[in-house]
């Protein structure tokens, strides 16, 4: 990070994070053919100005590029983002308007090509090297969350909202058209204090809860990158990671995770502490990830 580049009101920031993925068992079944391997993670420079366009507000322009290992493909390519952002009510509510454009290169298709037409990956049938196409998602986002949380790392009490915007088409540079809407609330209650050695008062039993959710209001034209997943540590942990989402089937009929376009998640804890900083956690997950908003049973999760 640079301060001061080219102007006293700009920050420069270059940011690089390599990673390898290695024997990540991630179909359903997690057969060991099933395993992803490779490097993966992204690079991305960004300006940030502060007071522009306006007092107040800060604007960032990054461009970055991203590589990701999936269950059903491979996918690569570049990054550029605008958003501009600022604060109110005393730094609580944060509002983000922006535009996104990422240009998707799919590599080492991991289903079928009829799976992969299906599912709507691009595909180049006149290759037969398990290469896929490229895709064009642009987008303009708008974002407004509002926090009331004690602390952010590890709140006790108070409550966060955020509501996330997505429109994709034509009109922003991509190719498919869609309107994802993605909500989400988090509260946070003590249940009992105490105080530690200094005197200092803690909280003993924290009761926490979060529902979320996501739709692709068009219906199902979401860009499989941009497709919801839930699993793992810190979505629905009654699943592995990403493996909670709408299926497609490999040369050998197994099936892996392509991700859908409708999701609901909900989460219940009971955060106890035992020894500083030491404590517990009794949970419940509830979601589904489905194809279509009316396949989500809330009653049947």
């Amino acid at each position: 990070m640079r301060r001061g580049f080219l102007s006293p009101l700009n920050t420069l920031t270059l940011d690089a994070r390599p990673a390898y993925a290695l024997g990540c068992f991630l179909a359903a079944n997690r057969n060991d053919e099933d395993s992803i391997e490779g490097f993966v993670g992204e690079v991305l420079a960004a300006i940030d100005r502060i007071d522009f366009p306006l007092d107040f507000f800060t604007t960032r322009a990054q461009v970055g590029f991203q590589r990701d290992e999936l269950e059903a493909f491979t996918t690569q390519g570049p990054r550029l983002n605008l958003e501009t952002r600022r604060r109110f009510l005393s730094k609580r509510l944060l509002v983000k308007v922006g535009w996104g454009f990422n240009l998707d290169s799919f590599r080492e298709l991991r289903i079928t090509a009829a799976e992969a037409q299906r599912v709507e990956i691009p595909v180049d049938l006149s290759n037969a090297s398990g290469e896929g196409g490229s895709q064009r998602v642009g987008f303009l986002y708008q974002t407004v969350s509002l926090d009331y949380r004690d602390q952010v790392l590890a709140p006790t009490r108070g409550f966060f909202g955020q509501l996330s915007i997505e429109e994709g088409g034509v009109f922003a540079g991509g190719e498919a058209t869609y309107f994802r809407l993605t909500p989400e609330v988090r509260g946070y209650y003590t249940l009992l204090y105490d105080r530690d050695e200094e005197g200092e008062e803690r909280a003993r039993i924290t009761l926490a809860a979060r529902v979320a959710g996501g739709s692709d209001l068009e219906g199902d034209a979401l860009p499989v990158t941009k497709r919801f997943f839930s699993g793992g540590a810190s979505r629905h942990r009654g699943f592995p990671q990403r493996t909670l989402s709408p299926t497609a089937l490999n040369e050998e009929g197994r099936s892996l995770a392509v991700g859908g376009s409708s999701m609901f998640e909900t989460n219940l804890e009971i955060r106890m502490l035992v020894y500083d900083p030491w404590g517990v956690v009794f949970f419940a997950d509830g979601g589904d990830t489905t194809n279509e908003i009316s396949g989500v049973d809330l009653a049947d999760l």
